[in-house]
């Protein structure tokens, strides 16, 4: 603004002397010099006003201004780069895990686990299908029989293991255990497959009911078929031919 120029003047020079010469006065100014003197208007002595602090708000400002503008670019410029490996981002971690679990199954692992899965199926089917079949021949009037086997998916035991080598009794492996003691010689034509809940004391394991394997030989009593046990199975010792012929009685469920 006007009022807050500073105005240049040149100063006055000194009064001449009597003889009309330049005072000799030794303080007297330089005709090159100039004095600064404050604006029109504006009392002698009071000091100039400033737009300092303007400046440095309009600096701010700017400042500020280019910082915002910064972080906008480099945010943009994050997001759309790639992603490369080893982020840490939840993205990337399920992404990885995706890309691992799918290479990780070939199409022949795909394959090999359905075929198992429907094998399983198949051979669940077979036994409900044969044992639906054996208990109608079969007579619940309390005779006595020979149990061989009893068992259901998932069973573990550790004195009769599956002929298969693995851990625990599976729908095929119990299917194929049954399949060889009604091919025995020993039991020609007395074999039977029936459920543990069809009989009995309707045992269950977890809630599920056993297929039981039985050798129905016109036995007299309980000791009848310990005595035939140990004959039938005289390599095995006590506790495993305990385990795989015991007797039971075939009475209406209870």
């Amino acid at each position: 603004m006007a009022e807050d120029r500073i105005q240049w003047q040149r100063p006055t020079p000194a009064p001449s002397g009597q003889d009309g010469h330049p005072s000799s006065d030794p303080q007297g100014v330089d005709d090159d010099e100039f004095s600064l003197q404050p604006p029109s208007g504006e009392r002698p002595g009071a000091k100039p006003r400033r737009s300092g602090p303007r400046l440095i708000v309009l600096c701010a400002a700017l400042v500020a201004a280019l910082v915002v503008a910064w972080l906008l670019v480099d945010r943009s410029t994050t997001s759309s780069a790639p992603v490369t490996e080893g982020r840490s981002s939840s993205v990337g971690a399920t992404e990885a895990a995706t890309t691992t679990s799918t290479s990780t199954l070939s199409p022949t692992s795909v394959v090999t686990k359905t075929s198992i899965q429907n094998a399983q199926q198949s051979a669940h089917a077979d036994l409900q299908a044969l044992a639906a079949t054996d208990t109608k021949s079969l007579s619940l009037d309390g005779h006595w029989v020979a149990m061989l086997a009893g068992k259901t998916s998932g069973l573990v035991d550790p004195l009769d293991k599956p002929p298969d080598g693995g851990r625990a009794w599976s729908w095929t492996t119990i299917k194929q255990q049954h399949e060889s003691l009604r091919k025995d010689p020993r039991f020609t034509g007395s074999i039977r497959l029936v459920l543990s809940t069809s009989f009995g004391d309707a045992v269950t394991y977890h809630g599920k009911p056993l297929f039981v394997t039985i050798y129905d030989g016109s036995f007299s009593g309980a000791a009848d078929v310990r005595s035939w046990c140990s004959r039938t199975f005289a390599s095995l010792d006590a506790r495993h031919r305990a385990d795989v012929c015991a007797p039971a009685r075939m009475s209406r469920p209870r």
